[in-house]
């Protein structure tokens, strides 16, 4: 199976992305459908950790921003458990352990963070339900723009059956880099 980004041309590596995953296995191997999205998202992860790294970056903080929703979620989900079992002083020390130690009304406190959660928890599902799935064109209109542009600014033709897909994202990330640093010099 192909895993590395430097065995894909990009006019393969884009029909992946467009759902073609079939390129990926070698003659004769058998793999599972899991296995198969595995290394699809291992492929997207490096091209764009090469393209833009910045990005990647970003996207991890969201993750870990969804991670520490749940995590607060749990931690408003005990106390309120443990209040309505009457462990009001084990719940008191909780609260003060994540900072609120002086709380006088326990119930709404409670009621006050579990709210919180939940604005935060609908907030964090509506930014995600904005961020829609590329169509297979979309993707396909993406890359032909970013092709184009590379070609304009290195002044060069190149060939998408040829090129593998770890070269063209070092190219595009000099490419970004070497604006970067022209408009610095501006």
């Amino acid at each position: 199976m192909i895993r590395s980004l430097s065995d894909i041309t990009m006019k393969d590596f884009i029909s992946v992305l467009c759902g073609n995953t079939s390129l990926l296995i070698e003659k004769g191997e058998l793999v599972s459908d899991s296995e198969l999205k595995d290394v699809v998202s291992e492929l997207t992860y490096k091209y764009r950790t090469i393209v833009s790294p910045s990005s990647v970056k970003a996207g991890l903080m969201c993750i870990e921003d969804e991670v520490k929703l749940k995590y607060r979620f749990l931690l408003t989900s005990i106390p309120q458990t443990l209040n309505a079992l009457g462990k009001e002083s084990t719940v008191r020390e909780i609260l003060a352990e994540i900072g609120r130690p002086d709380v006088k009304d326990l119930t709404s406190t409670l009621e006050s963070m579990r709210a919180e959660c939940e604005y935060l928890k609908k907030k964090s599902e509506d930014q995600r339900t904005d961020r829609r799935q590329a169509t297979a064109d979309e993707i396909r209109e993406s890359f032909d723009a970013e092709s184009a542009y590379l070609m304009t600014f290195f002044k060069m033709q190149i060939n998408l059956n040829e090129i593998s897909a770890g070269t063209y994202a070092n190219m595009l990330h000099q490419a970004e880099e070497q604006i970067k640093r022209m408009k610095r010099q501006m």
